[in-house]
This record gives C-alpha cells, structure tokens and sequence, in this order.
C-alpha cells in the first residue's frame, strides 16, 4: 500500500503518519497471507477495503490505528453515500473488524474501536437467480458454430452445472477433465479442496471445447484449461464481460458468474436436495452461509401459494 502520489497539501508530519500507516496495514495483509491462509483473492478484497480507510485517513490528516469508534462510523457512512452495495460495505466491515483485532493483538492498542459496528441487514440481500427456461435461454447465447461459441458454451454449462466460482474455474487445468470424468476436483477459498460432480451437458461441451482448444494456443504452451484469444489463460475479468455479454445478448439484463453459482444452488433445493449436500457442493464452511438459498425458496413457496390456493 504505498503512497506514490504527491500532495502538496500534507505536511511533513502527515507524510510520517501514512508511512507508518502502510507499514502497518502491510503486516496486517502477511498476518492475514501466512497465518489465516486467505485467498489471494479475498487478500486483494482486504487491501481494496483498507486502502479506502487510509485515503478517508489522509484526508482528514489521521492515524489509521488510531482511529475512534465515532470516525470509523463516519467512514462507513461515507460508504453508503457513495452507494455501493450492502455486500460491498458489509465486506469492508469485516476487513476493518480484522485489522482492529490484530492491532490488539499485537498491542498496538488497547481497545478494539470497531467492536460494536454491526453489519448491515443482510435480509433484504437475498440472492437472485435464474428460472430454469433463463438459464437455458443463457446457454443458448454463444455461436457453437465457431471455436470462441464452443468454448463460452463449455464456460457457462461448467458455472451452471458444477456451481463453481469465477476464480475455481479460472484455476482449472487443461488436465483435470477427462471424457471418464464424474467428479471434478477444485480448489476453493482458502486452499481447500473439495470434489464436484460434472453434468453430462457440461461434459459434453467441454470435450467439444478440447477438440478445438489448439485453436485458441499460442507458441507457449498454457496449462490453463480455458484460454482467451492470445493463447493465454482466461482472466476472471475476461469471464466476468463474456457472462455479461450473453445475459444482455439474450435479453435477461446483468448477469454475472455468482448468478449462475446462485442458480446452481437454488435449483438443487428446488428440485430436493438437503442443504448438508449442497453445503459441500457450493464449497461452504458453515452451513449457514448455505442457508439464505432456503430463503429463496421459500418465498418462491409462498409466492406460489398466494397466487394458486383459493384460500389464500
């Protein structure tokens, strides 16, 4: 987190105070790497989160370990009125309740100034998801005539039919599919392993993508299952614009690759599964995170419900 602007408008004190800040936060990011073994993924989440603070910090001319409970709260309200979502602010707050533990851990305080700063309503957030003709509308989006539409096509059956995410699937290498394949061994949050059943439409598009997979190689050999235009592996961002692209295209707004992770999910349930399996097929740590896909579908009950009984 290094400072590589100038402003003129710091004093030289100010200048001490972000140096330090940044050695601080630095330490903070190891401890999180080295002894909590997070993602490089959720570190970067981390790191995006406090780099706000500490530019709500230079601002103001403060010490990011010294702030009290009353300057966090106004942070987090600058937050809101910058309108981002609930589950961006909500991640913002774990990453400062973190950073504030660690400092007193460390003893580089001796109270926690954001003890008592809650998440905001998570009830309102429930996920969204695709009814079954959108996701067959969605899968339907790429031109499988071309290499590029065979390869979109293996991309989204994957997402749908596996409930991967983006970076779980961006990982996958040219090796862990074979046509035997049943179970596709992926590496999740944390480094955690964990095993998922293939669909038979996923498979099937994905050899059709391995037929022509060579298409898409460069002179450097890639061991990345899914690879762009330039030989190279496929970014989350490069998914992240094709999934949009094929939402728009097909007339079914912004979708995104959680959509699809959220549908997988939603579908299990509907169709009978127990939320123990699905727990471990979406690769979550507590089950209650597996829980709000219940909430989805029971508001589907009684939506139904009141638009179906007569008694209603």
């Amino acid at each position: 987190m290094a400072y590589n602007r100038v402003n003129p408008a710091l004093s030289t004190e100010a200048y001490a105070r972000l140096d330090m800040a940044s050695e601080t936060l630095n330490r903070f990011l190891n401890y999180l790497r080295i002894e909590k073994g997070l993602s490089p993924n959720t570190l970067a989440a981390y790191q995006s989160d406090l780099n706000k603070l500490e530019s709500f910090c230079e601002t103001l001319e403060l010490e990011v370990s010294s702030l009290e409970e009353s300057e966090l709260r106004t942070f987090i309200r600058s937050l809101s009125t910058a309108n981002l979502s609930r589950k961006t602010i909500s991640r913002a707050i774990v990453a400062i309740r973190s950073f504030y533990r660690f400092l007193l851990i460390e003893g580089l305080r001796q109270d926690d100034p954001a003890l008592d700063i809650l998440l905001p309503d998570p009830r309102s957030a429930l996920p969204k998801f695709l009814q079954s003709y959108e996701i067959e509308l969605l899968l339907s989006g790429p031109d499988v005539s071309t290499p590029k539409g065979i390869r979109d096509r293996a991309i989204l059956e994957l997402l749908y039919g596996a409930g991967l995410r983006i970076s779980e699937l961006t990982s996958l290498r040219v090796d862990a599919i074979t046509s035997r394949s049943t179970i596709l061994r992926v590496m999740g949050k944390g480094g955690k392993e964990r095993s998922v059943p293939i669909a038979d439409s996923a498979l099937n598009w994905i050899m059709k993508y391995l037929n022509v997979r060579a298409q898409f190689e460069g002179r450097k050999k890639v061991t990345s299952l899914f690879l762009n235009l330039k030989g190279r592996g496929l970014s989350r961002q490069s998914c992240w614009k094709l999934i949009m692209h094929y939402g728009k295209k097909m007339g079914l707004g912004s979708a995104h690759p959680h959509l699809l992770r959220h549908t997988f999910a939603t579908h299990l349930l509907e169709n009978g599964a127990d939320l123990r399996s699905v727990q471990l097929l979406m690769g979550h740590s507590s089950v209650s995170t597996t829980e709000i896909y219940t909430h989805v579908t029971n508001e589907r009950l009684l939506d139904i419900y009141d638009k179906c009984h007569p008694r209603s």
